[in-house]
């Protein structure tokens, strides 16, 4: 061992101690892999901290040395984005597994990012909730290397990957100084650290900690397994399913080759006659599953189901969804290797892509397995090889090659989840347009200019012949059988809902009505609200802008004009700009249009408004925080809610959205009874009113509804921060409205907030200010370099207000 790496295992072990730091080959071998079958070299050292200062301090050390470092958890990525090459150090995340402070009123929990996956739905179900990504490996994965990827699995067709479900972050960069994201700007406005930390494979800083937000667990669940005798016919039925307004939590598919090889790993009893098998699952009310799957059997037939199996009871629902979960844990038994993909087309190609890797899989000779996240159109066609036989392995590579190429001419990603490590680094070039790739090498060389965070993956190398930016839309183009909406920016929102609601679609970012530009029903631009994410108290919203924004064309300040994501459900083929730009008041680029992911729109939208006796006030504290919780479990299909709160003149008006049955809206009045019940047993409703869902809008105009919740000159974001303790209090001395969307609570009035909250002021005058200020130096020189990087004139504005305050005074 060379002088340099001899001291700096020594000041390893300074720091952990001898046991927490590993040497010995055998150790060596184990962390030089991870599931992929690529590997670069021998460590020089596994370091193993237990606690942040400790990964910190190790951080620091290898900078000292100039050593590269590079984080892992449980080994479970399948792009070699956690091996090492010969002399680096591992940094294992293992040990850092505290999962602490479950707030169950703000839905959120605290987890380290050796936590386990499946060990926080564990923690939060006594409180009725659970972590709503759950890659295929959940029950072996850590947080930290969920983060790492954006991960999704199965249930994030209906509720989002990783980066939808993040409160907040803690990590370190690349010379071990601390950060946090997790009590920055109320609302998420201003340069979004999480979207660029979230999928950047360990490149750019270390987690140490993360805020996670957890979703109501449902009463029941019901799962259909179908066969088809053709995948054709099975990858065009998942359009039909979703196009006549179910909304599955997860649909799966595996072909014929993956179902033969788990029957013959596992024997389960499934057919393997069949050339495709589909999971679709629903969850819920016992009722509204009940109906749902009933209607998804009948499309399922229509469409060319052979067989459709209902799961009879919980333990069936787990052996049929092991036909999914097992699958390639059984492909070795079919071939010594394969190259594993993820491939993502638009979910109208979704057909087209399976027939077309029929005919690569013929040209080249090769055998394919495939599995689906057939829902998002996800697909990991596995090109089976023999590693003794060179001349296999480059005719499994080039099919490979083929098959993304394939995808990216339809407009898809290289990588729906597994992310690009150093296994999809050749394709960057064939996605990115060249200056997408050199503003992602400036971010990397911003948080890590010396290179030493896991060098050589995720980034887009500085050669290669990049695609040129495709062409922004100019009017609004939707792909009604792909879910997805492109439209320029300088579109209001309203002229784009009412085109997806003629559909019986639409984005999920709230009702927006011509002629109101604050408040609730505001008509903003699409510019303006990816902007100033979140741009004020929305109506009925489902989502925030940026949950759905899918992919963006944009300028600089500079003029340089560059692409982001695609028009997909899942991609992580480099840093998400779009998304850690959106809120971002315009200063760093100027949007010029985007696509938005549609959702099928509610039935009825709903308005109920009560009187609250002066004892109801006097005893908020002891309620109104519990009411949200109680109306956020109690939710079953509906798009989302308002609380519209009057406490000078004792109202509150609740708005919600679904469909007119007693699993939905009548679900929700049971709720709201119950919630109310605590209030006051006097509470008197003065008013009720339902319309048709496109007419939503129409409910601002009641005369129930306190009309400063229809337009108003001043606007200020409350939101608790991860850091308070559970608990808290919503003063009733003012005026409110509860967003449910994005858990915000809004008001036009002064006043202070109890510790543990935080307040920013999004409307002043009726001008849109800057986002605060960051909340630390070290945050601040971060977001300077990447002013500097996106607008190095500055001809775009400050990026912060001046005035340096993180908060509402």
């Amino acid at each position: 061992m060379a002088g340099r790496d001899a001291s700096l295992v020594k000041g390893l072990e300074a720091i952990l101690g001898r046991r927490g730091v590993l040497t010995d080959r055998a150790a060596l071998l184990v962390y030089s892999r991870d599931a992929s079958h690529l590997t670069l070299g021998l460590p020089l050292a596994v370091a193993l901290p237990t606690d942040v200062e400790q990964v910190r301090a190790v951080v620091q050390a290898c900078a000292g040395a100039g050593v590269p470092l590079v984080c892992r958890g449980t080994g479970t990525g399948l792009s070699a984005g956690a091996v090492p090459a010969d002399g680096w150090v591992v940094l294992s995340t293992a040990r850092l597994n505290e999962l602490t402070a479950l707030d169950a009123t703000e839905s959120m929990i605290f987890a380290q990012p050796g936590v386990l996956n499946a060990a926080v739905s564990e923690r939060a179900a006594p409180a009725g909730l659970h972590f709503a990504p759950d890659p295929s490996s959940q029950s072996a994965s850590t947080i930290g290397g969920n983060i790492a990827e954006n991960a999704g699995g199965p249930h994030c067709l209906r509720h989002g990957v990783t980066l939808q479900h993040l409160r907040g972050l803690q990590w370190c960069d690349a010379r071990g100084v601390a950060h946090h994201t997790g009590t920055g700007p109320a609302g998420g406005r201003g340069f979004h650290l999480d979207s660029l930390l979230c999928g950047s494979e360990g490149t750019l800083g270390v987690i140490t900690g993360s805020w996670l937000n957890l979703t109501p667990s449902p009463d029941h669940e019901s799962t259909l397994l179908a066969f088809f005798n053709t995948l054709e016919a099975a990858t065009t039925a998942v359009g039909s399913l979703l196009r006549q307004g179910l909304q599955p939590v997860a649909v799966e598919m595996v072909d014929q080759a993956m179902l033969q090889a788990v029957e013959e790993a596992f024997a389960f009893g499934f057919s393997t006659s069949a050339a495709a098998a589909m999971i679709c699952e629903f969850a819920g009310s016992a009722q509204a599953v009940a109906g749902d799957a009933d209607r998804a059997r009948q499309i399922l037939e229509v469409a060319g189901a052979t067989q459709v199996r209902l799961a009879a009871d919980a333990v069936e629902r787990a052996e049929l969804w092991k036909c999914r979960k097992k699958a390639f844990g059984a492909v070795g038994r079919l071939t010594p290797s394969y190259v594993t993909m993820d491939v993502v087309v638009p979910l109208g190609r979704l057909p087209h892509l399976v027939t077309a890797i029929q005919e690569i899989k013929a040209r080249h000779g090769v055998k394919v397995s495939t599995a689906f996240h057939a829902g998002d159109g996800n697909l990991h066609p596995g090109v089976h090889y023999d590693d003794r036989d060179p001349a296999s392995h480059q005719r499994a590579q080039a099919a490979a090659d083929e098959i993304i190429r394939t995808a990216l001419d339809m407009g898809g990603s290289c990588t729906g989840e597994h992310g690009v490590g150093m296994e999809k680094l050749h394709a960057l070039p064939w996605q990115l347009d060249p200056v997408s790739a050199g503003l992602q090498a400036g971010i990397k060389h911003l948080f890590d200019p010396a290179g030493l965070l896991n060098p050589g993956k995720a980034v887009p190398r500085a050669e290669g012949q990049y695609r040129p930016r495709p062409e922004p839309p100019t009017t609004c183009r939707p792909d009604w059988d792909s879910l997805t909406l492109a439209a320029p920016a300088d579109l209001t929102m309203d002229r784009l809902q009412a085109q997806a609601l003629e559909r019986g679609l639409w984005i999920p970012t709230g009702l927006a009505v011509a002629g109101e530009s604050q408040g609730l029903g505001a008509n903003l631009g699409l510019r303006t609200l990816y902007d100033h994410q979140p741009a004020g108290p929305a109506l009925l919203a489902g989502a925030t802008l940026r949950d759905v924004l899918l992919e963006s064309w944009a300028v600089t300040g500079d003029g340089r004009p560059f692409h982001g994501g695609a028009p997909v459900f899942k991609n992580v083929a480099g840093f998400d700009l779009g998304r850690a730009l959106c809120g971002a008041a315009g200063a760093f680029a100027t949007l010029e249009a985007a696509t938005l992911a549609l959702r099928p729109a509610p039935e009825l939208a709903q308005m109920r408004v009560f009187n609250l006796p002066p004892e109801a006030l006097a005893l908020a504290d002891s309620w109104l925080l519990s009411l949200v919780q109680t109306l956020a479990a109690g939710q079953a299909g509906t798009a989302g809610f308002n609380l519209v709160l009057d406490g000078p003149r004792g109202l509150l008006g609740c708005l919600v959205a679904g469909s007119d049955c007693p699993w939905d809206l009548g679900r929700l009045d049971e709720a709201l009874a119950e919630g109310l019940a605590r209030a006051c047993p006097d509470v008197a409703e003065t008013h009720r009113q339902s319309l048709p869902f496109a007419r939503g809008g129409e409910l601002l105009a009641a005369d129930p509804l306190p009309a400063w919740c229809r337009s108003h000159a001043r606007w200020t974001v409350w939101v608790k921060t991860p850091t308070a303790q559970p608990g808290g209090t919503v003063p009733l001395d003012r005026r409110w409205i509860y967003q449910s969307a994005a858990r915000l609570w809004w008001t036009p009035d002064d006043g202070p907030m109890p510790a543990g909250w935080l307040g920013d002021p999004i409307l002043l005058d009726g001008e849109r200010p800057l986002p605060p200020a960051p909340s630390s130096r070290a945050t601040a020189e971060i977001l300077a370099g990447l002013k500097a990087l996106f607008d190095p004139g500055n001809s775009l504005g400050p990026a912060w207000s001046p005035s340096g305050k993180s908060h509402h005074d």
